[in-house]
């Protein structure tokens, strides 16, 4: 660990180079599916570099993705102890409280994920999520409309948008929005079975349904 101190010191430039280079590993390795070369670079990476949260977030997302919330609880509370306004550590508790159904709490820590990044589209369907469960979506629908102002036609962004609608009952803006994502993407699975429920059973299941 002193080594890489004295070699962060005398050589900064480098250490940041090798920095990216073992985060990049962490994250191949972890879409690979291979946890522990993965969460042996992002230990490495946040020796050369213990100011950083993105080690962290590496960590907790492996953690998440394995299911061990406490590991991931951990990981991501480092991250915001290296970084306050982590938007993807706010996120990943946020993942954390709603496994735990802490869904207020939850709601809470999204606000703040999208309040340091309102590009985190990971942290709006979470928000969104949330919003059906608490009844809720003033929020959701206005990050969703920012959103869709900078990104126009994204799907993921879209869905949930009409989602809200047609919890909202305006069936038939839902309606057009699925129909105008399914256009571009015939074959996405969300946005299509949405569509059934609105056109099978209008919005009584859509507004009892629950993520």
């Amino acid at each position: 660990m002193q080594q890489a101190s004295a070699f962060v010191e005398k050589n900064p430039d480098a250490a940041t180079q090798h920095f990216e280079v073992l985060k990049e590993l962490g994250d191949c390795h972890a879409e690979l599916g291979d946890c522990p070369r993965a969460e042996q670079r992002y230990l490495e990476a946040g020796e050369v570099a213990p100011e950083s949260p993105l080690p962290y977030i590496g960590l907790g997302t492996l953690a998440r993705c394995q299911g061990k919330l406490a590991e991931a609880e951990k990981a991501f509370q480092q991250a915001l102890e290296k970084a306050a306004d982590c938007s993807q550590a706010h996120e990943g508790l946020a993942w954390v409280y709603c496994q735990r159904g802490a869904y207020a709490a939850a709601y809470e820590l999204y606000l703040r994920s999208l309040a340091s990044d309102g590009e985190n589209l990971q942290a709006l369907e979470g928000l969104f999520n949330v919003s059906t469960v608490l009844g809720e979506y003033s929020h959701a629908r206005s990050g969703l409309e920012r959103y869709l102002d900078r990104h126009p036609g994204e799907p993921r962004a879209l869905v949930c948008l009409a989602a809200i609608d047609a919890r909202e009952n305006r069936l038939e803006q839902a309606r057009r929005t699925l129909l105008g994502v399914l256009a571009l993407e015939p074959d996405n699975p969300r946005a299509a079975e949405l569509l059934a429920e609105l056109g099978k059973k209008g919005s009584g299941l859509l507004c009892s349904k629950q993520p």
